[in-house]
């Protein structure tokens, strides 16, 4: 998810003339929609998605950003409650279960 999110679709949208800050939100915005219907992960993501795009433009380095994402994604899986996370589930899975 990380390689795709800052090695395609971040660099597509610096392609596209946006920089820094707008392109790091657009970038955050795509990924989090990639998460619906899962109302409490979309949030999650967009905003942990917005952090790493913002760190990924000063310092590129995929490794650091994947191996951050799957401690962060474990922690909110043990830590918060499925009412909050809907046990990280998107599009019919989640539906099925929380819908």
């Amino acid at each position: 998810q990380q390689y795709a999110v800052q090695s395609i679709v971040l660099l597509r949208v610096q392609d596209a003339g946006l920089r820094g800050r707008p392109a790091a939100l657009i970038t955050a915005a795509l990924f989090a929609t990639a998460h619906m219907p899962n109302p409490g992960l979309v949030v999650m993501v967009f905003v942990s998605g917005w952090v790493w795009c913002e760190i990924f433009q000063r310092h590129p380095n995929l490794l650091v950003l994947a191996l951050s994402h799957g401690w962060l994604g474990t922690l909110v899986f043990v830590a918060l409650p499925a009412i909050v996370t809907g046990r990280l589930q998107i599009g019919p899975n989640y539906l099925a279960h929380f819908g």
